[in-house]
């Protein structure tokens, strides 16, 4: 609630004015974090007050316990190129080339296709290869663990309004995205609806956990640099 006289000012140049400053001091006399702009409803302004109501959505405040985000239980799995993922890779390589030479060619002519001096070097490289790629997708099955986690034991509820927005990124993203490999805008719309639908939870799930990642932060006293940090759950 406001109140506030006005002499020479228009009733819409007041209002202007006066509202949002009205408003930030509910805020603040409040401490409330908000995280959209107020809808404004009941507004009456008289000769010498104003007096209005409004909905806002509030930041959730979210107090975490150590035995929630410490001492995950992990599946892992030890990473290990074999030899026959090595043989496999080759052979397939192999028969792409010959689709456009029409010849078999031998490890060591392989090799030397891609640059390498011998059939050794090249599968060294192979390995290390497939090795990376195995680590990182280990890398994200753990965060995946870590994050579905997070999700169900810290509940609270996150604003709808920061959900929509991060909603429509998503989905701003993805049809960018389509659009680069060629697909029409009639094809895409056929499948808007579909993709909204999945984009939903992410959406929802990418804020929560922002929230929750952000009160670790605070809890840990874990400095951020260029609006980055990054959480080492022990």
């Amino acid at each position: 609630e406001g109140i506030c006289t006005f002499e020479t000012e228009t009733k819409e140049e007041f209002l202007k004015r006066m509202v949002p400053v009205y408003c930030d001091e509910a805020f603040k006399n409040n401490n409330l974090d908000v995280v959209n702009l107020p809808k404004i409803y009941d507004l009456n302004l008289k000769n010498d007050s104003l007096t209005f109501s409004l909905d806002v959505e509030i930041k959730p405040q979210v107090e975490i316990e150590e035995k929630k985000y410490k001492g995950i239980n992990i599946k892992d799995i030890k990473i290990e190129v074999k030899e026959e993922e090595i043989e496999k890779f080759i052979t397939n390589i192999k028969e792409s080339i010959k689709k456009y030479i029409d010849k078999d060619l031998d490890d060591n002519t392989i090799a030397k296709w891609f640059s390498y001096p011998d059939i050794d070097s090249f599968k060294n490289a192979i390995r290390t290869d497939i090795f990376i790629q195995k680590a990182n997708d280990r890398i994200r099955k753990i965060q995946n663990q870590v994050k579905n986690h997070l999700l169900k034991e810290i509940k609270f509820r996150v604003p709808n309004s920061q959900v929509e927005a991060q909603k429509e990124e998503l989905l701003r993203q993805n049809i960018e995205q389509l659009k680069l490999q060629g697909i029409s805008d009639d094809d895409i719309e056929k499948y808007k609806k579909d993709l909204e639908e999945k984009i939903s939870t992410i959406a929802e799930e990418q804020v929560k956990l922002y929230y929750i990642l952000d009160a670790i932060r605070k809890k840990e006293n874990i400095k951020v640099e260029n609006g980055l940090f990054e959480i080492i759950i022990g």
